[in-house]
């Protein structure tokens, strides 16, 4: 028998900055391979996933070379995994390489690439929040029509919305320079809608916070990690990839519905466990540990 609140598990990847063979990012960075390791071990984890979500500066430059390497390692796992793939724009990427060579749509030219994907009953949107030319994330009136259409109609399990820029207030010069543009603008438009959670990448940070009645999860980044430790007025980036699981169970409204997003940091290759042993040791030494009797202080 079919539930009427089915569970659906997402692999959230995004900031892959993936550049051309030979290459390495910002000089030491094997982007590439990092992603490689995440598929890897998402996949040896046998956590079931419906659908790999790539959200956004999938490529550092935007060269097509770079979108058949990240193609070639991603598609291959999808179908292991037997998950649906779905790719965003970020303000890295360029329209008309990421349309011909993720997309099999040459002729997309310079259009916004918005799509609708649905995994069972859930609805996946993709918003193109890229200005070309530019850093900072917008959705213009075209899109928000195209969006509003969308939403009109609820979907059985809701609805995911992916944007790459983190759709909150820009506040400073370097903000209005990389961030979006016009939030209060968003949250108005998914407002009283189905939408469950929107994911986002762009920050290179994991960050989580609230848009209206809907649950906002910003990604830690594929290729490096922003470093929030770095001295004021420094801006540093840290051999810290990681990636994001997200898990919808419920209903799409209501007091069932939950969303729950985790960060899982990649270790770097060669570090050793603090420990390393099977779920079932591990529920023996908890147990037996709860069954001994209490020493006297």
């Amino acid at each position: 028998m079919t539930s009427a609140n089915p569970s659906r598990n997402l692999l959230h990847l995004t900031d892959s900055h993936v550049v051309a063979e030979g290459e390495l990012l910002h000089g030491s960075v094997d982007s590439l391979d990092n992603l490689r390791r995440i598929l890897d071990a998402a996949e040896a984890s046998g956590t079931a996933t419906d659908a790999i979500l790539l959200t956004g500066d999938l490529t550092d430059t935007g060269v097509p070379e770079a979108y058949r390497r990240l193609r070639a390692v991603v598609e291959p796992v999808a179908a292991r995994m037997g998950a649906q793939v779905v790719w965003a724009m970020g303000n890295h990427d360029e329209r008309s390489a990421f349309s011909s060579e993720l997309l099999d749509d040459p002729d997309a030219g310079q259009r916004s690439v918005d799509s609708v994907t649905m995994v069972g009953g859930l609805r996946i949107l993709v918003l193109d929040s890229t200005v070309p030319g530019h850093h900072h994330g917008r959705i213009d009136e075209e899109q928000y029509t195209w969006l509003a259409d969308q939403l009109a109609e609820p979907a059985p399990e809701g609805t995911v919305v992916v944007v790459h820029h983190p759709p909150v207030p820009a506040e400073g010069e370097m903000a209005l320079a990389v961030g979006f543009h016009d939030a209060q603008r968003f949250t108005d438009a998914i407002a009283g809608t189905d939408v469950r959670v929107v994911l986002a990448g762009h920050t290179h940070a994991p960050a989580a916070s609230v848009l209206g009645s809907a649950f906002l999860w910003v990604g830690g980044a594929v290729a490096y990690a922003f470093d929030g430790t770095a001295p004021a007025g420094t801006l540093r980036g840290r051999p810290a990839p990681s990636f994001s699981r997200i898990d919808l169970r419920g209903p799409r409204t209501g007091a069932g519905s939950i969303v729950t997003a985790s960060s899982v940091p990649l270790p770097p290759v060669g570090e050793p466990p603090v420990y390393e042993v099977t779920a079932e040791q591990m529920a023996a030494a908890i147990l037996a540990h709860s069954a001994a009797p209490a020493t006297a202080s």
